[in-house]
């Protein structure tokens, strides 16, 4: 009876074969595997080059790895010299990037920041022409000064306009200034 290594054996042997036998005798589309003679050697995937091992490439310090699994490597069968199938390819992207499947992809963090940066300012120009704007309006809604300097001019929420004049002069003591306060009528029949 042979034994499961013997079988296992053979099998490295004959997939060996039918790899040198597509080198040695021309590309044959119809073998099964691809041979890799030099693990140096990139293989060329769209514009990404990826080795079989890791290789540090110079400009490019970012090191990526794809595992291949056999049911989502679509580019062929590949296997080294000593019968074992790789498991994983390594490629390398340029400072600033990121790995995505075969490919690198920028990080170019300057546009977003800058946006979030404009975004935030002008929310802070936004708020501060807002309360600016604000305070000016309370100031002329409730203390205007009278144009002749006769008095202030006070205004409430409701727009009722109501002109105090102080009789204020350099000979008048500060206990004859203030009267009794008007009854609520007095200032009822002013106002109408």
């Amino acid at each position: 009876m042979i034994s499961l290594s013997i079988i296992s054996t053979m099998m490295k042997n004959l997939l060996v074969f039918l790899a040198m036998s597509s080198v040695i005798f021309g590309e044959n589309t119809d073998a099964p595997y691809k041979l890799i003679k030099n693990i140096s050697d990139p293989v060329l995937i769209g514009k990404t080059e990826l080795f079989w091992t890791y290789q540090l490439v110079i400009g490019k310090p970012v090191h990526c790895v794809v595992h291949i699994n056999a049911d989502e490597w679509e580019h062929g069968e590949y296997i080294f010299i000593n019968g074992t199938k790789p498991n994983i390819l390594h490629y390398s992207c340029p400072f600033g990037s990121r790995c995505a499947r075969f490919q690198c992809l920028s990080e170019d963090v300057t546009i977003p920041v800058l946006g979030f940066v404009a975004f935030v300012v002008g929310i802070c120009v936004c708020c501060a022409k807002s309360g600016s704007r604000s305070q000016r309006q309370r100031r002329r809604e409730y203390v205007q000064h009278d144009s002749e300097g006769e008095g202030y001019e006070l205004m409430d929420q409701n727009r009722v306009r109501l002109v105090v004049e102080l009789p204020i002069d350099e000979t008048t003591e500060m206990e004859d200034v203030f009267d009794d306060p008007p009854s609520a009528g007095e200032v009822q029949e002013e106002i109408v």
